[in-house]
């Protein structure tokens, strides 16, 4: 990565995608913009950024939230939603550490399976 010059390692920076350790949502943002906001930043249509919200949010059982705000969620929901938000962008690779304490194991591996 060192070697890179700008534009390639900006490409590559667009295919990895970063689950913080403890949900990152914007209090100031509904669900539907903290999700789309780095869709935002692509080159996609309106429609296609609300589909892929709305499909990712599907995954994690957050269907109906999208208008809702980050202290309207319980923790849990908000993990999910945050995770989301970098899943959304379809990168090649995704990092992430480990989830915060709380996070049950089945919500876990679905996001994982995601």
């Amino acid at each position: 990565m060192s070697t890179l010059e700008r534009d390639a390692l900006m490409a590559l920076r667009r295919d990895i995608g970063f689950v913080f350790q403890f949900a990152a949502l914007f209090d100031s943002m509904s669900v539907f913009d903290n999700v789309a906001l780095g869709l935002r930043r692509r080159d996609l249509s309106d429609d296609d950024i609300a589909e892929r919200v709305r499909e990712a949010l599907a995954v994690v059982d957050l269907t109906g939230a999208e208008q809702k705000y980050p202290a309207e969620l319980s923790a849990d929901a908000q993990a999910r939603g945050h995770r989301r938000r970098a899943i959304a962008l379809r990168p090649a690779t995704c990092l992430r550490r480990a989830d915060p304490p709380g996070l049950d194991p089945v919500t876990s591996a679905v996001i994982d399976q995601a």
